[in-house]
């Protein structure tokens, strides 16, 4: 009697043990190495358990935790993990894109925020953090990237790239954003932190002209009354002409929009020095 509870007990202990070290269990990056279904832990290596416990803390649900064997759950997580920039996978391993992708995942979380000066030119299919930060900035600019900010350009950011080019250079059939997209992109972000009209500095621009004093007319003709749908985006495009045409046509008369001359700069400077 007395050795069945003695052996009861020790089972016991060994399962409360085997939990905790589960639950215990935290992700470690520089173990972090690929795995495959029906593997498990052993004394000596965790990686089954420190991969379930980052893709956990990446997001992905594994409802009974960081078990240390590799089943369907594991499974599951993993093909939606896949899903998110690769697209269908069995789910039947962790493979070294995969490890690569995870890192890229966990570093997001470390570091969310957009970093317009270390934008560069990134394409179709590109993985790293230059695209991670490409997507973070295209968030912070107000285009929508409905999957996770993974640091892979797949087609949810080739979206993106393309609703942004349209909003200030017309259709874009490329699958890379260049430096003029960058030099773009930078702008709008700009726009983000500081968006004051500055009459003191108002000065004649003309339609495709692009840059500081073209930003500035759009911040004030919109501070003025006169609708720019994109926003300050400092490029003179269709949609600052017909504000142009707008804003001529309240004090001069018919206008081309194609230019604001130094007549236009004066009138405007006016509505804010008056």
């Amino acid at each position: 009697m007395k050795k069945r509870l003695f052996l009861k007990l020790g089972l016991v202990l060994i399962i409360s043990l085997f939990i905790f070290e589960a639950k215990a269990q935290i992700c470690d990056l520089d173990v972090l190495k690929p795995i495959a279904y029906g593997q498990r832990d052993t004394l000596k290596d965790k990686s089954v358990s420190i991969a379930q416990a980052c893709l956990i803390e990446a997001g992905y649900d594994i409802p009974a935790g960081p078990t240390g064997f590799y089943g369907p759950q594991t499974a599951s997580a993993i093909r939606q993990f896949y899903l998110d920039w690769y697209g269908n996978w069995s789910g039947r391993s962790l493979d070294k894109r995969g490890i690569n992708m995870l890192k890229l995942v966990l570093a997001e979380k470390l570091s969310p925020s957009c970093d317009p000066d270390a934008l560069v030119v990134v394409s179709y299919g590109e993985a790293g953090l230059e695209v991670r930060n490409l997507q973070l900035c295209l968030i912070e600019a107000g285009y929508k990237i409905p999957s996770r900010v993974i640091g892979y350009y797949g087609p949810q950011t080739l979206q993106a790239v393309k609703e942004f080019y349209r909003s200030w250079y017309g259709s874009w059939h490329g699958k890379h954003i260049g430096p003029r997209g960058i030099e773009e992109l930078r702008i709008r972000l700009g726009k983000i932190t500081v968006d004051i009209c500055d009459p003191y500095n108002l000065a004649p621009v003309k339609f495709g002209q692009r840059g500081s004093a073209v930003k500035n007319l759009q911040l004030c003709l919109i501070e003025a009354g006169y609708n720019i749908p994109s926003g300050a985006t400092g490029f003179y495009d269709d949609e600052t002409r017909n504000a142009v045409i707008n804003f001529y046509a309240d004090w001069y008369g018919r206008w081309s929009g194609l230019a604001v001359d130094i007549k236009g700069v004066e009138k405007l400077k006016e509505m804010f020095l008056e």
